[in-house]
């Protein structure tokens, strides 16, 4: 994601401390300097640092941002006052930068288990959107049923099974959906499958712990 580009602080606080010094060092030159704009200005940058980088580029930012504005207006010392404003927001949007950081890895990590599973598990393990359409079709499923991924994403679960348990599985997907979490064995006769390896085979269906994905996993 693109948060990690700027993840080092110093990287972060470099660009903060140029950004701010660039848009606020030219007003020295200038007979108008609106020291309530160019405060604010400093402020947004250094936030943006403490997102991007941690409190520390926050507060390297906001120190270079508050000192650019204090040499360009006519009243430095009522600069000094947004010091302890620039460094709470520093800090506050350090901490949240760091938790976005923090999930996004974890999510990443997640996705690469999950990859591995999928690639190595003898099981068949099935990826749904939300509306119970396959959407990964593990090599396992592949050796199970004899149908390779292409011939199955794209289909609903529900076309796996006969009449009565499509119902059921249709049944359970709307549970999932609503929020709640189901563990139920379900018999599935592969339709369009059948005389393609086993005719029947048992699978749990659990909502998914995918996180990059709104859908679920059998």
């Amino acid at each position: 994601m693109w948060t990690r580009r700027f993840a080092q602080p110093w990287l972060a606080a470099a660009a903060g401390a140029a950004a701010a010094a660039a848009v606020i060092l030219p007003f020295a030159a200038s007979p108008y300097a609106p020291p309530e704009l160019l405060t604010a200005f400093a402020l947004l940058v250094a936030g943006l640092a403490g997102f991007l980088g941690g409190p520390l580029a926050g507060l390297g930012a906001v120190l270079v941002g508050l000192g650019s504005v204090a040499v360009v207006v006519d009243r430095p010392g009522r600069v000094a006052l947004a010091l302890p404003v620039g460094a709470a927001l520093a800090i506050a949007t350090g901490l949240l930068g760091a938790r976005v950081r923090r999930r996004e890895q974890e999510r990443a990590l997640a996705l690469t288990e999950l990859s591995a599973i999928r690639e190595t598990a003898a099981e068949a393990i099935v990826d749904l959107d939300r509306e119970g359409a396959i959407t990964n079709w593990s090599h396992g499923a592949e050796a199970i049923y004899g149908y390779s991924s292409e011939a199955v994403e794209g289909r609903p679960l529900s076309a796996l099974a006969t009449e009565e348990r499509g119902a059921e599985i249709d049944g359970l997907l709307e549970q999932v959906r609503d929020g709640s979490t189901v563990h139920r064995e379900i018999d599935l006769c592969a339709s369009f499958l059948c005389g393609h390896g086993r005719r029947r085979t048992r699978r749990t269906p659990t909502r998914s712990t995918r996180p990059s994905s709104r859908g679920f996993r059998w």
